[in-house]
């Protein structure tokens, strides 16, 4: 049976790692197990067992923050980056898929999870807001800063 498996796991890594069991462990060993599943049945099982496993320690209520710490070990491992999209007005999928890959590149990453958003305020152009950065190269932008150097 997958179930006590699973939690075997959770609590010799934690133990192990003499870790108390924060958010953040939990996500560390979410992923931990996740990465030696063999196949998608596996990952499925371990998800609802540690579902179960969260409700059986009542810290069901911590959820967000383990995903939270989760995506961030995940993409820290898989070199991904994301952040939100802003665009001046709704663009087709491929020029969408341009500005992502430009975006990529410029960060030297693997890949990219933007999620995007309409703002009527940049005129034209986009940002990308990312956790420790923003992207910003919108006519908006570019609009405040020519009237700054001609003021000056």
């Amino acid at each position: 049976m997958i179930k006590p498996l699973l939690i075997k796991l959770l609590k010799n890594f934690l133990k192990k790692n003499n870790m108390k069991i924060s958010a953040k462990k939990y996500a560390q060993a979410l992923y931990d197990v996740l990465v030696e599943a063999k196949n998608e049945a596996e990952v499925k099982i371990f998800i609802k067992n540690f579902i179960l496993l969260l409700q059986q320690e009542n810290i069901f209520l911590k959820i967000d923050d383990i995903l939270l710490h989760f995506s961030a070990i995940y993409n820290k491992d898989k070199n991904v980056n994301d952040g939100e999209l802003i665009l001046a007005k709704t663009l087709d999928d491929k020029t969408i898929a341009s500005v992502k890959n430009t975006i990529k590149n410029f960060l030297q990453v693997d890949a990219i999870d933007l999620q995007t958003k309409i703002d009527p305020k940049l005129i034209g152009g986009f940002k990308a807001v990312f956790s420790d950065y923003i992207i910003d190269a919108s006519v908006h932008t570019c609009l405040k800063q020519l009237k700054k150097s001609l003021i000056s």
